[in-house]
């Protein structure tokens, strides 16, 4: 039996962090990393993966169950940022944090409450 045991005590501050400056600071990285891999030559779906690769590897060096639903997540980030950068920058942008700034929302109020 796999036994994960956490003990998050999030304040505000750290919620905030968490809501709003990560995904911040991840998805001006994230549309940074999927133009230069686009530029190379990558197709939308490979630059996709291999976004969701990189993200998953990087949130699976804080914790490592956190790699499989990680890749999940920034695959959908990286596929809606791409769909929209055909229309503008900005609504790429906007297609790529909502949906982050949605889930961490989610797992801040799941930590909080159990």
């Amino acid at each position: 039996m796999i036994s994960i045991e956490a003990d998050y005590d999030l304040d505000m501050a750290d919620a905030f962090r968490f809501i709003i400056v990560a995904p911040l600071i991840e998805a001006m990285l994230l549309a940074l990393l999927l133009n230069i891999l686009v530029k190379f030559g990558l197709d939308h779906w490979l630059a996709c993966m291999v976004s969701a690769v990189v993200w998953g590897f990087v949130h699976g060096l804080i914790e490592p169950v956190k790699f499989v639903g990680t890749i999940w997540s920034f695959f959908i980030f990286s596929f809606s940022y791409l769909w929209w950068l055909e229309v503008s920058k900005k609504k790429a942008f906007i297609a790529g944090l909502l949906p982050h700034v949605a889930i961490n929302i989610v797992v801040v109020l799941m930590l909080s409450i159990y």
